[in-house]
């Protein structure tokens, strides 16, 4: 006993004597305090939008249940929502950027884990809620949205108590220091599971204990020799486990009792290695605290907050009317508006906006078209114009196809043969047809297979050898022809100015030969596969996939977010944040938002899109004189301007392809307006009964058009042009020079030679610049319909990367303009002047007045 007491005295001096010097460099080491108050400072940053996020939560009406209902602007929601939760995520990202040797710690990197997977939820709950049009009165939402908060911020407060405690926990516990509170914490719980006193325990006072655990935990780095203590025999060994406990089916289970908890002898290697993980768990499992005041704004309604924006909201959705019990009898059967009786009406003819915009440039010929879009350096291939000339004619605006005849019926076979020829000639039939699916799918297969192994390829030389390259004497792009996956693998390398230039024509044209969503797949698919790998040229082929998918997501188009689209999107940003990538999965899902905001301006609030006396207010009283000539043409320029720079190139794509306007919503509002105007002029001229007053405001635009083309307006211009050269302005007697110099402005639409007076004029200018779509349109399309989509090279059927070569210089061409915007001011009296040109005659009525000014065989009046 007297040589174990001996040991025992000696160390107490020894811990003294490490533990003061290592408190004084504690105390004067400012920067572990500042890693300290920098992340205390990151946690409240975290608490505060998660508390932002809440109270945007409570404000929305989330939580509120059926009769409080309020009518929401689902573009208002995604919006504030989206930003809410980007401003969580930012806050995260932030926090998370831990030092590595704290990250390389496995209890710190398990609770990141959580946080990020926590982290996750919430983005993903958001996104949900975006997608389906959140109900307002759904209780399981809200209570799932709390939760989600309320992971997140117990994720982030023991994230913040493990990295503080590592950081201050550098220093051994002594006891000179404070004792730390779980270890007070572990006495007391021991006193109150053994019910013995913490004053001796077996003889050994607790001093004595204490004094073993301090000495272990200050062991130096390389442990001593073993020592062999001879027990005393005053000291007991320690008691024997308690018995296992066996659950069975029949017997009922026993109540649990508290178990006095004995802490095995720890050898002082152990001790050393295990004790930051051993102090880590004890505080990660006590983490989370009822009583802590940050969990308050969980529990309470945040609607009435001072921070959160002014959310324009309606008062009350209007009520449904009450519910009529029909009673079937004759007389109300009969007056029913749903009765079959009465036929509903016939729903308005679909109107052709960019069909009627194409009108102006009838006379279309293409054989010298594509010597304009010579751009890049690189002449265009000639198109056959044989075969042009065969499928379209030049008296349309659209092909025509001439329709095929019907074949000739089969000739009927005698019912003369025998059973057995007929039982023969089936299962040879089914034979064939089994042989023929077989064949189908095995070459699916290997097309399957092939399409994985191409899209996994990082070696350029391999790239290179699946790409059918022009030749010296060829002219047109470098590369020719290629599968549509190692045009996209080709796209992601950006180790030169030519292969960036080639990545700007893929994203242009790529939608004419796969869709995007299986672009976004296919390149999530390479993303992940590279990120497996440790290599340096696969961590740098990763990192250009996902430059190119996020690009990609940027230039989606609205029309094109399908539901399957935007589910695989929410679904790779959930993977990015579980992954821990928070830096991609914020940028990944800002682009997200952007898309979202933009489809929700399309479709869900049309109204701030019209100008102000479209949405009711009142027009200045006057005429068209009273104002400038260059005032006009400001406005005019200012109005097709914010109608041009929403025009998606994808849409311009998709229209010369499918001709659909329904995918092109924004062209299709630029004709729109574009024909508006064009019969709001007419009507405006032709409504005036004196000859006098229609000469006058002839001339005035006439002036308005000199001013369109100062500034390069020609969109305007030819709208204003098409008005006045219309059939029933031009058959009324107007004065010689009038009609001089309406021709003399009417020759820069001159259609010979493809429209060359025009095209000249507006290769000259220099932006900003609004310039007729039609003829673009017209060329997309000759570029479509006279050059094939795949051509047969040495290794088979391979996407014609020449024709979508053409289609990007075309496009090219549009998307300069739209890069520099006008400096123009709005003109509120003007533009309720203008009303949204809604106030103009049909083509019908505007004939009928012409007629009426100068009737049929009415010889014209001599012009003076």
């Amino acid at each position: 006993m007297g040589r174990l007491q001996t040991q025992w005295s000696k160390r107490p001096e020894q811990i003294k004597h490490i533990s003061s010097e290592s408190i004084k460099r504690s105390e004067n080491d400012p920067q572990q305090n500042q890693s300290v108050g920098v992340l205390k400072g990151q946690q409240q940053a975290v608490i505060s939008s998660l508390r932002y996020f809440k109270a945007l939560v409570d404000k929305l009406g989330v939580d509120k249940s059926g009769g409080d209902k309020r009518c929401l602007d689902h573009s208002v929601v995604s919006g504030l929502l989206g930003g809410a939760s980007s401003r969580v995520l930012e806050a995260v990202q932030v926090l998370a950027q831990l030092d590595p040797h704290l990250q390389n710690n496995k209890t710190i990197s398990g609770c990141l884990a959580r946080l990020n997977h926590s982290l996750a939820q919430l983005i993903h709950w958001v996104d949900k809620v975006m997608l389906q049009s959140f109900s307002c009165n759904n209780k399981d939402s809200a209570e799932s949205v709390t939760t989600v908060i309320r992971a997140v911020l117990d994720s982030v407060k023991e994230l913040v108590k493990l990295a503080t405690v590592k950081l201050e926990g550098s220093v051994p516990v002594s006891p000179v220091q404070s004792e730390p509170k779980w270890l007070d914490d572990q006495d007391k719980s021991d006193v109150r599971l053994t019910g013995k006193s913490p004053a001796k325990d077996d003889g050994i006072s607790k001093v004595e204990v204490r004094s073993e655990e301090e000495h272990l935990a200050l062991a130096p780095p390389k442990p001593p020799m073993p020592v062999h203590h001879v027990v005393a025999p005053g000291l007991q060994s320690p008691p024997a486990l308690p018995p296992k406990k066996r659950q069975t089916s029949t017997a009922p289970c026993p109540s649990p009792c508290r178990v006095a908890i004995v802490a095995p002898m720890r050898r002082e290697t152990d001790a050393v290695l295990e004790q930051d993980d051993s102090c880590l768990k004890r505080l990660s499992s006590s983490a989370n605290s009822d009583d802590d005041p940050d969990y308050e704004f969980l529990h309470t309604d945040l609607s009435s907050s001072e921070q959160l924006p002014n959310v324009p909201l309606a008062t009350l959705c209007p009520a449904l009317p009450e519910k009529r019990h029909q009673i079937n009898t004759g007389p109300e059967l009969e007056s029913s508006p749903l009765s079959p009786v009465k036929a509903p009406p016939p729903l308005p003819e679909k109107k052709h906006h960019i069909h009627q915009y194409l009108q102006l440039c009838l006379p279309y010929n293409d054989e010298s078209a594509a010597m304009f879009y010579q751009r890049h350096n690189s002449r265009q291939p000639e198109m056959d114009t044989t075969q042009q000339s065969d499928v379209h004619p030049s008296n349309d605006s659209t092909p025509q196809v001439q329709p095929l005849s019907a074949p000739a019926l089969p000739p009927k076979k005698k019912q003369q043969e025998d059973s057995s020829d007929k039982e023969t000639e089936d299962i040879e039939s089914r034979d064939t047809d089994e042989r023929v699916n077989q064949e189908t799918e095995l070459s699916l297969q290997s097309n399957e297979e092939e399409q994985v192994e191409e899209m996994l390829l990082t070696d350029q030389e391999e790239i290179y050898t699946r790409i059918t390259l022009k030749t010296e004497d060829e002219d047109g792009p470098e590369v020719k022809a290629a599968s549509p996956e190692i045009l996209l693998v080709h796209a992601s390398e950006l180790s030169s100015s030519e292969d960036e230039l080639f990545c700007e024509a893929f994203l242009c044209t790529y939608r004419s030969f796969i869709s995007p969503d299986k672009v976004i797949h296919k390149l999530q698919h390479r993303y992940r596969h590279l990120c497996q790998e440790q290599e340096p040229g696969y961590v740098e082929a990763a990192k250009n996939t996902f430059q190119l998918l996020v690009r990609v997501v940027d230039e989606l188009s609205p029309v094109e977010l399908e539901p399957d689209l935007l589910l695989l999107l929410v679904d790779l940003v959930f993977s990015l944040l579980t992954a821990g990538k928070l830096g991609l999965a914020h940028l990944l899902h800002s682009k997200f938002l952007s898309i979202i905001d933009k489809r929700w301006k399309l479709t869900g609030s049309p109204s701030s899109f019209c100008p102000l006396a479209a949405r009711g207010v009142a027009a200045r009283p006057g005429t068209l004189l009273d104002y400038r000539s260059q005032d006009l043409a400001e406005q005019l320029t200012l109005l097709d301007s914010q109608l041009f720079y929403r025009i998606e190139l994808p849409e311009v794509l998709l229209w010369s392809k499918e001709q659909n306007e329904e995918k092109s919503p924004n062209l299709t509002k630029f004709t729109q307006h574009f024909n508006s105007v064009s019969f709001w002029v007419r009507s405006v001229i032709i409504l005036q009964e004196k000859a006098q007053d229609r000469e006058k405001l002839l001339l005035k635009f006439l002036k308005i058009m000199k001013h369109l083309r100062k500034l390069n307006n020609f969109n305007s211009y030819l709208a204003v042009l098409s008005a006045l050269d219309s059939a029933p302005l031009r058959r009324l007697d107007w004065q010689k020079n009038t009609t001089e110099s309406l021709e003399e402005l009417s020759s820069l639409i001159d259609s010979s030679s493809s429209f060359r007076v025009y095209r000249a004029a507006l290769a000259e200018v220099e932006p900003p610049c609004i310039p007729y779509l039609g003829l673009i349109l017209q060329d997309l399309t000759f570029v479509h319909l006279g050059n094939p989509d795949n051509v047969t090279t040495s290794q088979g059927s391979k996407v014609n990367f020449c024709k979508r070569w053409q289609q990007f210089n075309i496009l090219d061409t549009l998307r300069s303009y739209q890069q520099v915007a006008y400096s123009l001011q709005p003109d509120s009296d003007i533009i309720s002047f203008f009303n949204d040109f809604n106030d103009h005659l049909a083509e019908e009525a505007l004939w009928e007045l012409s007629l009426r000014i100068r009737p049929r065989n009415t010889p014209r009046a001599n012009q003076r």
